[in-house]
């Protein structure tokens, strides 16, 4: 959450440029064809690092040549390389040991996606489904030590062996079961069969390792249906730590407990007739011996990729003038590729096709190309520099902005604004939001005005103060840059493959680049440079997703600080900002500090910081543990709650 500042009064537009004598107007047809270019199959979806992502990045610098933009990339190009850290892929060593039985990779388990490279040993306890609902009075770990033991629970929730499922293929397991709190699709605890959820709940019990079971009622040991699933197709279903997490077979499980007297199916019964939980630790009633000790190690590596920002700068003031400040427009050149990865909403079904990301982002980029040719053919430049950036690996959090932030072409002290465009091509019945407006005063006029002087094509302009923290704007605003976003909305296509060249409406993308071509010259023309004011934390539309990049909050909690998105070493979460007046300022976070842990629990990475800081509550005390040089200390801090999103 950022700090709350009092808004200044709204500068009157006359104190901002007048309205230009050639408004910036700019070509339907030649949008089209920069999206047709970008969104066609062989472009590959442009996917960080892929073959298809480069062409698309040499297609960009070879338009801002053509329209006269200086290169700004590295040395005396137009790119600016970085490294993108992609999903992990499972490398050579995995291992799982469980009552001296070794069981064999792909076949009888496989690790989730979310867990990190580690390795867990001790005793097997069962914890039944995994399941923590006080709310729905139920509570596997009611009474139950987990701490450093390898936690197995059962796949989808109680009831499940009452009946019949409608899909056994549903990556959750969960069946259309009116009436059931958790296999109910509208059901209350629905999502606490989650897999990320059984992790995350496992995380903060302080397991060892978790070790999900296909429930034998759903999955027969034997039949076809029960098999682990397939690496990578775990990843839907929320955040989740980097536990050590794996997927058994019912028959894998099976074959490890029967010679221990247990029944995994009779005990699935107990727990479905009785809706109560049936957990048990042999530790508890007598020890234990090698026959309940289990090992699992994982070995998953994130892979790095070369990728690009392409960055072209449009010279500003007269030959030999030296006039202070500078604009970056910008827009993100990637998307999902082929969706081997996390991102896409189109389930299984979408992994390995192409997508094509026609708005999200194509449209943008074509917006981006067509205002550096008109800006770029005008016979008088503009007062001040114009920086045209196109962003790489944004859908992998805001990563390309956030490098161009820490390495800019020209100072982040000297950038009077910046103006982003993401999905803007789709408008439907004439909507298109402007967000970002609260970040100076005379924003929100200046836009309105040039909106009226455009002849107001947009029925649904929709103006914001907030700064979404799921766009390039994000890394800008973080840094103290106004900003302002253009934006024209969700569809059902949004990554999706079926997000193509035929649904955009090029008139409309056009217009609304036209209109942010027109608000850089404006802004480029103004006497002194706008004023940043912070947007307030309750304007602050910031999720608990961590890839996107935001200051962490969620459930009410404030702490305050901001990651550093592009750390990726899986050995703590590195801090780019605390927030001045936030409980991470005030019990003396500083930039640079890498959190290792909270409380009792280790903190790997952002998705595990996200986990433990969510289950918090305002005006509870924690201890961070932060490595500052060779340092370890021990920092508290009190959470407030300031406008936080539940």
């Amino acid at each position: 959450m950022l700090l709350s500042l009092t808004l200044l009064a709204t500068l009157a537009p006359a104190a901002l440029a007048p309205a230009p004598s050639d408004p910036v107007e700019l070509s339907a047809d030649r949008f089209a064809e920069h999206v047709t270019w970008l969104a066609d199959d062989e472009r590959l979806g442009r996917g960080t690092g892929n073959a298809g992502y480069r062409a698309s990045a040499d297609y960009v610098a070879e338009h801002f040549a053509a329209a006269g933009l200086v290169p700004g990339g590295d040395g005396d190009g137009y790119l600016q390389r970085f490294e993108a850290a992609m999903s992990r892929k499972l490398g050579d060593g995995n291992r799982l040991v469980l009552g001296g039985h070794e069981m064999t990779l792909g076949e009888d388990w496989i690790p989730f996606a979310s867990t990190a490279t580690s390795s867990a040993e001790g005793s097997l306890v069962f914890a039944g489904y995994g399941i923590s609902d006080p709310d729905g009075g139920y509570d596997d770990y009611e009474g139950m030590n987990v701490q450093g033991k390898l936690v197995v629970v059962l796949r989808r929730g109680p009831g499940a062996s009452l009946r019949v499922p409608v899909e056994a293929a549903d990556p959750h397991g969960a069946d259309d079961a009116p009436g059931s709190r958790y296999l109910d699709p509208a059901g209350k605890g629905r999502r606490l069969i989650d897999f990320s959820s059984k992790i995350n709940t496992a995380f903060r019990n302080g397991a060892a390792a978790l070790l999900v079971v296909n429930d034998p009622a759903t999955y027969p040991p034997g039949s076809t249906e029960d098999v682990p699933l397939p690496y990578g197709s775990t990843r839907s279903g929320g955040v989740s730590a980097s536990l050590p997490a794996v997927h058994l077979s019912a028959a894998a499980g099976q074959r490890v407990l029967e010679p221990l007297g247990v029944d995994l199916a009779a005990l699935q019964r107990r727990i479905d007739e009785r809706m109560a939980p049936s957990s048990f630790d042999p530790a508890v009633h007598g020890g234990v011996g090698p026959e309940w000790q289990g090992a699992v190690d994982v070995v998953a590596e994130r892979e790095k990729v070369e990728t690009w920002n392409v960055v072209g700068i449009l010279p500003g003031g007269a030959e030999g003038e030296d006039h202070p400040g500078h604009l970056v427009v910008g827009a993100h050149l990637d998307h999902l590729g082929l969706a081997l990865g996390t991102g896409s909403l189109a389930g299984a079904e979408g992994r390995g096709e192409v997508h094509n990301g026609a708005d999200d982002n194509a449209s943008g980029i074509a917006g981006l190309l067509e205002i550096a040719r008109v800006l770029g053919e005008r016979e008088e430049r503009l007062p001040r520099p114009v920086v045209f950036v196109a962003f790489g690996a944004e859908e992998l959090g805001l990563l390309g902005s956030r490098h161009y932030v820490e390495e800019p072409r020209l100072p982040v002290d000297d950038m009077w604004a910046m103006v982003n465009m993401d999905m803007i091509g789709r408008s439907a019945g004439g909507f298109l939001s402007v967000e970002g407006l609260g970040t100076s005063p005379g924003f929100r006029g200046l836009v309105e005005e040039i909106h009226q002087d455009h002849g107001s094509p947009f029925s649904g302009l929709a103006l914001s103060d907030p700064v979404p923290g799921n766009s390039d704007q994000a890394s800008f605003s973080a840094a103290g840059v106004p900003v302002v976003s253009f934006f024209t909305g969700l569809h059902d296509d949004y990554h999706r493959p079926s997000d193509d060249v035929a649904d955009v409406n090029a008139a409309g993308g056009a217009r609304v680049a036209g209109l942010a071509g027109e608000l850089l010259v404006r802004l480029a023309a103004l006497a002194e440079r706008p004023e940043f004011v912070e947007p307030r934390p309750e304007d602050t539309r910031a999720t608990a997703k961590p890839e996107e990049g935001r200051e962490i909050k969620g459930y009410g909690v404030w702490f305050g600080s901001v990651p550093d998105m592009t750390y990726t070493k899986d050995d703590g979460v590195r801090v780019s900002d605390a927030r001045a007046g936030s409980p991470a300022e005030k019990c003396g976070l500083q930039k640079g500090d890498v959190i290792v842990g909270l409380g009792d629990q280790t903190v790997r990475n952002l998705e595990d910081y996200a986990v433990l800081l969510f289950s918090r509550r305002p005006g509870e005390t924690i201890t961070v543990k932060v490595r500052r040089d060779d340092e370890i200390l021990e920092l508290e801090a009190t959470l407030e709650s300031k406008g936080g999103d539940s």
